[in-house]
């Protein structure tokens, strides 16, 4: 039966018109769309059903951009939005058959998405090196906790030293991370905590991991307080220059004040009378 999609709500879809007096035949370059929840935002699913119907180039490029801007909320914020998107993409590819139009809107869609990920350290790929340490490490870990007794003190010791040094490379991997990904943008540390918690995340309760991070996060912080581009170097800065122009603003009302009169050493009320009457200026009492 050809079908087109769903609503979001649910609700069961409605069949297509076609050009045949049957109609449920498949003509070909129709498609047949699964019934079921749409895996994209309503507003997507109205620019696919209008795609499909107009079948031009503008309105798939408009089906593209809005396959697009879905992937990019979905993954926003997040580590490895390559995985999370995933999931959408399979769903898309799988919810129409019959016509390549959508498999290509979403191919191109995840692959301008994909390149803004990369392009800020997050994606799968770019994590992994942290993963795949943290794994070594916790393995060694295990390794440590599980030595028989009696044991020899310096393979114990051994043992221990590999697991502090495998530990040890995670923070190296996780602050390299931080520094290459982030970039030397103000205000770095704001990017590189949030971060940081997303990457804690992956693992909730692992101590080990949280503290390698948090190790890797303070020494990125270290550097980039030392290049001037941290709060606590730039905060006071931003603040001195908004007192500079707070006074200047100040001072160019003064100066277009015609109440005011300067003198070669200091400012002071104008007294005079055809002044006052001239300019509108009232002279205070001498009690205000």
């Amino acid at each position: 039966m050809v079908l087109q999609p769903s609503t979001a709500s649910g609700s069961q879809p409605k069949r297509a018109t076609t050009p045949s007096s049957d109609p449920n035949l498949i003509h070909p370059g129709q498609a047949v769309f699964s019934p079921g929840r749409d895996p994209v935002s309503p507003a997507t699913t109205s620019l696919i059903q209008s795609a499909e119907r107009a079948g031009s180039q503008e309105a798939w490029a408009k089906a593209q951009a809005g396959i697009e801007t879905d992937l990019r909320a979905q993954g926003q914020n997040k580590l490895q939005p390559d995985q999370i998107a995933q999931s959408t993409v399979q769903a898309l590819n799988a919810w129409a058959t019959g016509n390549d139009k959508l498999r290509e809107a979403t191919a191109n869609a995840y692959k301008a998405a994909d390149s803004q990920w990369r392009s800020e350290g997050v994606t799968s790929q770019q994590i992994a090196p942290i993963l795949e340490d943290r794994a070594a490490a916790a393995r060694d870990d295990h390794a440590v906790l599980h030595l028989r007794s009696p044991v020899n003190r310096a393979i114990v010791q051994a043992e221990q030293q590999q697991a502090t040094a495998a530990w040890s490379k995670v923070q190296q991997d996780t602050q390299h991370w931080l520094q290459s990904s982030i970039g030397l943008r103000a205000f770095p540390e704001d990017t590189a905590a949030a971060r940081v918690k997303e990457l804690d995340a992956l693992h909730p309760g692992d101590q080990k991991f949280a503290a390698a991070n948090h190790a890797a996060l303070q020494g990125a912080r270290e550097t980039w307080n030392a290049l001037g581009i941290t709060h606590a170097k730039l905060d006071p800065v931003i603040k001195a220059y908004n007192a500079h122009q707070t006074a200047a603003q100040q001072r160019s009302q003064a100066l277009s004040n015609p109440c005011i009169t300067r003198t070669p050493t200091r400012w002071r009320k104008s007294t005079s009378r055809s002044m006052r009457h001239s300019t509108g200026c009232k002279r205070r009492s001498s009690s205000s």
